[in-house]
């Protein structure tokens, strides 16, 4: 009779074990995850180009090669490109010593792109554009020198965010902004290239 009540936790034992096992197997930490992201080399061509009206002013390329879902980079990448133009200067007088001295104003302008490409689905590829333009206003649009020093200076600047989905080399406007002041509209477009 002992024998048949041990035979009998035995059994209820090594089922319980059995069933503590097989919903083990399927708990969430085990179940098979999904495959990484690959990380895909693309090449985002940006150009900016100035309008008045349907005359072309200007049309600056830039390229910024990404890898779109890199854990590392988080398929960002970015252009910085300027210069320093100087605005004035600013005198200082030393209080014990008398001395004055005078120091020139610089302000940074050129361009500013940031982009992030991510895969959107399996031929589209989520492109996020930040951009920051600016330069210095000349009422002459001819005009391609710096001001000097003494002349008085006024600067213009655009900035934006905009998003756009693209195929493999495959075009799209991501901003177009008309500047109030001198009626120029400037036009962002947007190129996606997968690196092969």
């Amino acid at each position: 009779m002992k024998s048949m009540k041990w035979m009998g936790v035995s059994l209820i034992l090594v089922m319980s074990m059995a069933s503590v096992a097989s919903i083990r197997a399927v708990t969430p930490s085990d179940a098979q995850q999904p495959p990484p992201k690959v990380a895909t080399p693309v090449k985002i061509d940006l150009t900016l180009t100035r309008l008045q009206g349907e005359k072309k002013l200007s049309s600056m390329p830039y390229s910024i090669m990404v890898m779109a879902d890199d854990s590392f980079t988080d398929g960002r990448g970015s252009l910085r490109i300027g210069f320093d133009v100087p605005t004035g200067s600013q005198t200082s007088t030393t209080s014990q010593q008398g001395v004055t001295t005078s120091r020139a104003d610089y302000r940074n302008i050129g361009i500013q792109a940031d982009v992030r490409v991510q895969k959107f689905d399996e031929t589209r590829y989520r492109v996020q554009v930040n951009l920051t333009d600016s330069g210095v206003y000349s009422a002459d649009a001819d005009a391609r020198t710096l001001p000097r020093t003494v002349d008085p200076v006024a600067f213009r600047s655009f900035s934006s965010q905009g998003v756009v989905l693209l195929r493999d080399n495959q075009a799209s406007q991501v901003i177009v902004a008309t500047d109030k002041i001198t009626g120029e509209t400037l036009r962002a477009d947007v190129t996606l290239s997968i690196l092969k």
